[in-house]
């Protein structure tokens, strides 16, 4: 949307970027994916496909050798926002948290006591744009902006009531559908990014889903946590991927990979609704 990239940019996933101190240029910090050895060249596409955590890096805070310049903290975290990260949806049962969405005036006053660690570094950026560092989502959140991806970029407001009868079996009240999030992306942009999570299906990270009697759509997470000797497993999947009637967002606390738990569980919720719920429309 902001012309840092198009969908034929390729960026070379070497599996690691290494940033200089900007004051001691001995000292390298490195900014590894998943995959140490590398991915090789990724397009927008394939990067949701494998989860490339380097290509991610790159168009979130840029690298000159990719030619890349970046979105920068403010542009990333704003769209964050758009997709309502960062807020309650107002979902109609209590307690939702609203997460986090981190940027340079959120971090000064966090550690307003300390200079060196309230100031934002690129490795802060780095680490946003794959959801890392100091985001904080809840399931439903991610939940909400799947379904925006599927729904073509247009995010419904998230409702567990659909009417109120009385005693008697009298309408009392009725829940309207409600736009929560007006439409994020062109048509074209939204695409790429739901041909992205189908390739990830067909050819990526979620390659298992292929077993299922519908066609599908999906995008594995990782979080590292506890000094990132931890992970959650996360995964988050659309179906059918031509007509979207279904969002699934799985978390395991603790499950690793999330390939590991979160897409086994994923797969067996599929599969039971393509049996008892999907309907061919």
């Amino acid at each position: 949307e902001n012309g840092i990239i198009n969908d034929r940019t390729v960026v070379v996933d070497t599996g690691k970027i290494s940033v200089p101190n900007q004051f001691n240029s001995s000292i390298v910090y490195d900014y590894v994916g998943w995959k140490r050895s590398g991915l090789g060249p990724m397009t927008v596409r394939s990067a949701i496909a494998m989860s490339s955590d380097i290509f991610f890096y790159v168009v979130g805070g840029g690298l000159a050798s990719s030619h890349v310049d970046g979105l920068g903290v403010e542009r990333l975290a704003a769209f964050y926002r758009k997709f309502h990260l960062g807020q309650v949806s107002g979902i109609d049962i209590p307690g939702e948290k609203a997460g986090l969405v981190p940027d340079p005036a959120w971090k000064s006053d966090f550690y307003k006591d300390n200079a060196v660690l309230g100031k934002w570094y690129l490795g802060d950026t780095y680490h946003i744009s794959i959801g890392q560092g100091d985001v904080l989502v809840t399931p439903l959140q991610v939940a909400l902006w799947t379904a925006t991806i599927a729904n073509n970029g247009v995010g419904m407001k998230p409702q567990i009531v659909a009417e109120v009868h009385d005693g008697q079996g009298s309408l009392v009240k009725q829940f309207n559908s409600e736009v929560l999030i007006p439409k994020i992306a062109t048509d074209a942009n939204v695409e790429v990014v739901q041909e992205g999570m189908r390739q990830a299906v067909v050819t990526g990270t979620a390659k298992r889903l292929l077993s299922l009697p519908i066609t599908s759509a999906g995008k594995t997470g990782t979080a590292q946590f506890d000094n990132n000797e931890k992970e959650h497993s996360w995964f988050t999947s659309f179906a059918p991927y031509e007509s979207p009637q279904i969002v699934i967002t799985v978390l395991v606390e603790g499950g690793g990979e999330g390939g590991a738990a979160a897409l086994p569980i994923t797969q067996g919720a599929l599969a039971w609704w393509a049996q008892n719920r999907y309907t061919n429309k």
